[in-house]
């Protein structure tokens, strides 16, 4: 039912319809429920239908309604608590060993993203900052520290950011000298010509 929140399909009470007492208490409580929102459960947001619904049922000498409703209460917060600590360790790690396992692999990984995207385009970064792809392969790279690695993408985009500005500038210059081929390619095979730093990576 709490799957439901999204503006699916209700399903109809299984009680719905029935003239017996308990049944219809229960119909009550769903119906409740919904208008009040199911998700909302799990922050202890119960209905008072559900006190009437436990009345109905609890022996004389067992607790009231209201006590019952704000044990189910502690009980659902306990609940909602137990199901964010399992997803925070599942993104986090449950422990110390899995954050910093998660944490290298999420480096790692942008490494490899770099490291493809030069592979690709050699332009990718100035021709001096080369050496951030150019010393060190893909798999050295991928066992050094995490600081290291840290230090390594923030050079990197740094080194993009140096080349997107070279770029813009070439371009306007080959706007420049060249202003009737206006067109995108006319102007990349300009800017190549105007920066004699570009050359293709052996």
């Amino acid at each position: 039912m709490i799957q439901n929140e999204n503006g699916a399909k209700r399903c109809k009470p299984p009680t719905n319809g029935s003239l017996k007492p308990a049944d219809i208490l229960a119909t009550n409580c769903i119906a409740c429920q919904e208008a009040l929102g199911w998700f909302k459960i799990l922050k202890g947001h119960l209905t008072k239908s559900w006190r009437a619904f436990y009345n109905h049922f609890k022996p004389s000498q067992d607790t009231s309604g209201l006590l019952w409703a704000s044990k189910v209460i502690k009980a659902l917060w306990h609940y909602a608590e137990s199901i964010w600590k399992y997803r925070n360790g599942v993104v986090h790690g449950h422990n110390l060993a899995d954050q910093h396992r998660i944490e290298k692999e999420v480096l790692t990984a942008q490494v490899a993203a770099e490291y493809a995207a030069y592979d690709k385009d050699p332009f990718l970064v100035p021709r001096w900052f080369s050496y951030l792809f150019e010393k060190h392969t893909l798999a050295e790279r991928q066992r050094m520290s995490k600081d290291n690695l840290r230090c390594w993408l923030r050079s990197v985009v740094e080194a993009k950011h140096l080349s997107a500005i070279d770029q813009d500038r070439q371009m306007k210059q080959a706007a420049f000298f060249f202003p009737r081929r206006t067109t995108p390619t006319h102007l990349k095979q300009a800017m190549i010509l105007c920066a004699p730093w570009r050359t293709a990576v052996s």
